[in-house]
């Protein structure tokens, strides 16, 4: 999970038990050579691909408020995020990745919604308090990408998605079915992570 030159970001970190259950399967059906990491680069030949499955909550927060940010993004965990969200699946996308400029990267992402609480509302809260960072995707639904791919690979993985077995059992069983709680956020800038666990 790396981020972009000179930003960091808050998020939703993903159960391990749903990376099991759901996550970690389908990225490991995708063939590993089709794979890039989330910045669009290819992996080191003795690097296996791997993704930590995550929720965006504030993107685009500047490395020169890094430490204010930490500070207040506990605060507000503390004081504004006092109960586990409550996550439910809704469907995958294949889309490109826009802010991705020097080629064309492709990513397979899975769409949630938060069920128990105002998203929205913590969203625009968790910005204010943060003083930077900025909501880049829809207020209202959050999004965890399971794998990036070059644009060579795009019609194989959209072939993957429409014909493998396994994949159509995957998605049977969990669209728009799965619900799970999230008890685990974090920020992250390039040098360093932290994360806070919500209260029960």
């Amino acid at each position: 999970m790396s981020c972009a030159s000179g930003f960091g970001y808050t998020y939703l970190r993903i159960p391990q038990q749903i990376n099991e259950l759901f996550f970690d399967k389908l990225f490991n059906i995708i063939p590993d050579n089709w794979k890039l990491d989330n910045l669009g680069n290819k992996f080191k030949d003795d690097i296996k691909p791997s993704q930590m499955f995550h929720c965006t909550l504030i993107g685009k927060i500047p490395d020169n408020l890094k430490e204010k940010a930490i500070k207040s993004f506990e605060i507000f965990v503390k004081e504004k995020m006092t109960s586990c969200l409550q996550l439910k699946l809704l469907n995958l996308n294949l889309t490109p990745v826009p802010r991705i400029l020097d080629k064309k990267v492709y990513c397979l992402s899975a769409q949630l919604i938060v069920i128990n609480s105002n998203f929205s509302d913590i969203r625009t809260k968790c910005s204010e308090k943060l003083g930077g960072g900025e909501i880049i995707y829809d207020k209202e639904k959050v999004h965890v990408s399971i794998v990036y791919i070059d644009e060579e690979y795009l019609s194989s993985l959209q072939n993957l998605l429409e014909n493998n077995q396994e994949i159509k059992l995957l998605r049977e069983e969990f669209e728009y079915k799965l619900i799970f709680e999230v008890n685990q956020v974090g920020i992250k800038f390039k040098d360093n992570s932290i994360e806070f666990s919500l209260n029960e």
